[in-house]
């Protein structure tokens, strides 16, 4: 249990000024930590999902006793869906369960024992059915629809079932209610008008119905039948017996309420509309009378409440919540307790708590507490005219405190059907909290605002709808200066801010165009799924009809005249605008020695499916910002811990994405340079990866002294891994010269604070004490730190490790021949083995060529040559690899069986020209001795005058061969 705190909401005039906060890319782009609050049926509980970052809970907020109980726990691989209330101790739950949604009934029990109360419960998987609605007159019954899965139909059967009923799988005792009709999808019922309604499907006319009719009723009736075409219609409820109200703008521009006749499928009379705005909602009493409509304006929602007592609670939260949109989500008469949810420009959403009784509000949960030391921007909403004397809504964003004195001019997609809001949106934030002004349009065809004004924008690519924009950037910079202009946009977004560069290239001083069309023409016919008349006729609805003009609005043939940098992002996988229109617009830029840089994500398609690649993306966007138009970076000295650690996190997501090739292909040098970055605002394990650059000579020339300074630091910065790193070195005798001091104390330092990697640094230690000078040296603590290890592995992991170390203790430890006589029977026991020792029989040692089988489905093999030099092999073998190595026979006493083992370890060492040794390999070999055993060097990367020495040893640390090959 945690205890739930009820923070009154006190209104205050005061503001107290404060230092800029950079906010980490990890809050914003991130699953809401608290999200789908609900209130209980019976009104004592508010629920909600809670989130961690690998587990979701389901939490109940007892309302009268300030307590949180936590009811369902979920482990990452089995994400939440949903869940809904069905009684008032009873929820339903969707799951993903090995990728199948998933649905149970959940009990909750509230139980008092020893002092203690807590919440129990049961679960129930619903199998064969579905719930078709939550009968609002019977308390603990529901409509169930149960079908059977073997049915090629999935045929439907409708039940009242009790919640005992069906937790029993007692259809036996419930009430039946019918047997669904041929082509039924799914019901659903109205409590209002006690009616059952259904989706059909008519396969003869590959249309979509739906029906509705009383309860007990026999013959359906029609009262919808979806044909849309060429304008919206959403059914909204029943006004009476005969009539329905919908949302449409079939006889008018914009979406309005009228009455529909379910006899004869007209539009009845107009109910309500607004001369601005199309209506997105509306909702009807139990009467059928209308309670509410709503619109969006100044890109946020507008209800307006028809029923008197809502619209009266409802301004009062509107003047409370002046710079959000407060909806009121919940509420139960008996309890008089309102859930209100709020959300603005600003706000990314709280849960308040409203009690009619005391007149008093409280605070919830918030859906992301941890962006409460976030500096929010200033939003202005802003009316431009058109040329042609339209008018265009568009949204302004200026940062707050830290301003890099450069404006985002930002497209939205689309471009037909789409359109901007001004709710809390997390590119806008993030880019404002970095210092940068955006402004966001409307242009001809955003949604919301007719059907005439979306239409002016079909065939409009590159020519009006960039003209409403500009006329936008226009207003702003009557009233606004600034050092920069940049464009940037995704997907229509993506051509139009290339376009904006292309018709004003004195204005513009970059541009980043993600997941972007630049390429008209291809929009027709890029792949044998996509063309065809069919699918013309749906491209020609956004673009226009495809004609040799759609060239003269193609980035791709205007590239010559674009001079701009240019960043591209894309993601290989998009189906939506498709990979070859980025890759053609990157190919030409680069093919006539443009000013661009792309970034190709491996897996996304239009756009990433986690947070993490969004976290990259705008991380590298700001970088690629900051370095194009010259902008220098915050000093680290004048920023707090919170927002050094803010920008030491972004730097260091495109550091080791870059690094690893996780989500883009492998760029050291980026990697690099990210490092850098990060590890100056303090990364701790930034600055441990950038010190691996420098031990391997990687993107700088090779500096160990660098290398454990920047390991030391990472450590002083608490990054556990680094007192391992620190111990290997002084232990290896490889970097640098063995201290075994130095590597004593890091490694109980990694011992002492690096949980994660216990076991690992246990074989680690084991090792040490094995090779040790005599001061440390002890055989005794390593056969028993080994033998305590051995005897509790469990993971992959820590046997692989387990037997690292171990090779290496059996040719590098300093054992006297007791010790040696006692470490080997322990290596035999530990790696399994029948034979310790064998006769060594070398059947062949030299260089190697790869030959392919002339036979199908046969693999090659490696032949011997008669070549002797390294150096002259290569020369032959160009650019192709070099094989080198032995082929032997372990000959152990008496017969050789498939069922005894014996042990091989190879140590491979490669020096360079100057005898100094570069690199080095250990590998162990478990086999019996039947059949030919080898070990072979494979060698890419050859300089001549390298060296390659392989020894190979038994069990017992005994040579049994040695050569060295050049």
């Amino acid at each position: 249990m945690r205890a739930l705190f009820l923070l009154f909401f006190i209104l205050s005039s005061s503001f107290v000024a404060a230092k800029h906060e950079f906010v980490s890319s990890e809050k914003l782009y991130s699953n809401a930590t608290n999200a789908g609050g609900q209130l209980s049926p019976d009104g004592q509980y508010f629920s909600y999902i809670r989130r961690t970052n690998n587990e979701t809970f389901i939490e109940l907020a007892d309302l009268g006793g300030n307590i949180v109980y936590q009811i369902l726990k979920l482990s990452a691989d089995m994400p939440l869906q949903s869940y809904q209330w069905v009684s008032d101790d009873v929820l339903k739950i969707s799951i993903f369960l090995n990728g199948k949604l998933t649905s149970y009934l959940l009990t909750i029990e509230k139980i008092s024992k020893d002092g203690i109360t807590r919440i129990d419960g049961k679960t129930k998987q619903l199998k064969n059915g579905y719930i078709v609605d939550v009968l609002e007159n019977m308390p603990d019954t529901i409509m169930f629809s149960k079908y059977d899965p073997n049915s090629r139909q999935l045929e439907q059967e409708l039940y009242k079932i009790t919640l005992d009923q069906l937790f029993s799988d007692n259809f036996e005792n419930a009430e039946f209610i019918e047997e669904a009709d041929d082509g039924l999808m799914f019901y659903d019922f109205d409590n209002a008008t006690n009616r059952l309604l259904a989706v059909f499907y008519d396969e003869d006319e590959e249309t979509i119905l739906i029906k509705f009719k009383s309860l007990g009723a026999k013959k359906w009736k029609t009262a919808l039948s979806f044909d849309n075409g060429k304008f919206d219609f959403t059914a909204v409820g029943f006004i009476d017996d005969t009539h329905l109200a919908v949302l449409t703008n079939k006889t008018s521009d914009k979406i309005a309420l009228h009455s529909f006749d379910i006899k004869t499928q007209t539009l009845g009379s107009l109910l309500y509309q607004h001369q601005e705005y199309d209506l997105t909602d509306a909702t009807l009493t139990n009467t059928g009378e209308i309670e509410s409509v709503e619109y969006v304006k100044n890109g946020l929602p507008k209800k307006i409440w028809l029923n008197a007592r809502s619209k009266e609670l409802s301004q009062r939260f509107e003047v409370t919540f002046s710079e959000s949109v407060p909806r009121i989500i919940d509420r139960n008469i008996e309890t008089g307790r309102t859930i209100v949810y709020v959300a603005g420009p600003n706000e990314s959403g709280k849960y308040y708590l409203y009690e009619t009784k005391s007149d008093k509000l409280a605070l919830l949960v918030a859906n992301y507490p941890d962006l409460s030391e976030l500096h929010y921007p200033e939003h202005q909403v802003l009316t431009i005219k058109a040329d042609d004397g339209i008018n265009i809504e568009a949204y302004l964003t200026l940062p707050s405190d830290y301003s890099l004195n450069t404006l985002l001019v930002m497209p939205h997609g689309g471009p037909i059907g789409v359109r901007d809001y001004n709710f809390f949106e997390p590119n806008v934030q993030y880019l404002a909290n970095r210092g940068f002004t955006i402004l966001r349009v409307n242009f001809r065809g955003s949604e919301g605002f007719g059907k005439a004004f979306q239409n002016k924008g079909v065939g409009e690519f590159g020519k009006q709808i960039e003209a409403d924009i500009s006329a936008a950037v226009a207003q702003v910079l009557k009233t606004n200066q600034f050092d920069n202009v940049c464009a940037i946009g995704s997907s229509y977004g993506a051509y139009s801010s290339v376009s904006l560069a292309l018709r004003h290239p004195e204005l513009y001083k970059c541009v980043v165009a993600s997941y972007g069309i630049y390429d008209l023409p291809l929009l027709f016919n890029y792949s044998n799924f996509r063309s065809g008349e069919a699918f013309s006729k749906e491209v020609a609805k956004v673009v226009g009809e495809n004609s040799d003009e759609k060239k003269l609005v193609s980035p791709v043939y205007l590239a010559k005249s674009l001079n701009t940098p240019t960043l591209i992002i894309a993601g290989k996988n998009d189906e939506i605008a498709g990979f070859e229109q980025s890759n053609r617009m990157r190919f030409v830029l680069e093919k006539l020695k443009k000013p661009v840089d792309s970034l190709f994500y491996n897996t996304a398609g239009h756009g990433h499916s986690n947070w993490y690649g969004d976290r990259h993306e705008y991380a590298y966007i700001v970088s690629f910002l900051r370095q194009t138009l010259g902008l220098s970076l915050p000093n680290p000295a004048t920023l707090s811990d919170s927002s050094k650690q803010a920008l030491a996190y972004d730097y260091k997501v495109l550091g080791d994405v870059f690094d690893s090739g996780s989500l883009t292909s492998i760029d050291n040098k980026k990697a690099f340079n990210f490092y850098e970055t990060s590890s100056m605002y303090g990364s701790p394990e930034a600055t441990f990866n950038l010190a691996t650059y420098y031990q391997r000579g990687d993107q700088v020339e090779k500096d160990m002294q660098k290398a454990l300074e920047l390991y030391e630091k990472s450590a002083e910065m608490g990054n556990k891994s680094a007192f391992s790193r620190l111990a290997s070195i002084y232990t290896d005798d490889f970097y640098i010269k063995r201290n075994d001091e130095k590597a004593l104390k890091y490694r109980l330092k990694s011992l002492e604070d690096d949980e994660e990697n216990f076991n690992v640094n246990k074989h680690e230690l084991a090792f040490f004490y094995c090779s040790a000078s005599e001061e440390y040296r002890s055989a005794q603590k390593c056969e028993d730190e080994f033998r305590t290890q051995w005897e509790i592995i469990e993971t992959k992991s820590d046997k692989d490790s387990f037997y690292s170390k171990l090779r290496e203790a059996i040719f590098k430890g300093k054992f006297t021949p007791e010790e040696r006589e006692s470490f080997t029977q322990f290596a035999v026991k530990a790696i399994g083995l029948h034979h310790a020792e064998y006769e060594f029989e070398l059947l062949e040692e030299g260089i190697y060529e790869f030959e392919e089988s002339d036979r199908f489905s046969r693999s090659g093999e490696y032949v011997l040559t008669t070549e002797k030099s390294l150096s002259n092999a290569a020369a032959k073998a160009g650019k192709n690899k070099l094989y080198f190595g032995v082929r032997f026979t372990p000959d152990h006493p008496g017969f050789a069986s498939f069922g005894e083992y014996t042990y091989a370890i190879f140590h491979w060492e490669k020096f360079d020209a100057s005898g100094k040794l570069v690199d080095y390999s250990i590998r162990g070999s478990v086999d019996t001795a039947k059949g030919d055993w080898y070990s072979r060097f494979v060698e890419d990367d050859y300089v001549d005058g390298n060296e390659y020495k392989l020894t190979i040893y038994d069990v017992t640390g005994k040579v049994k061969y040695q050569n060295t090959f050049k």
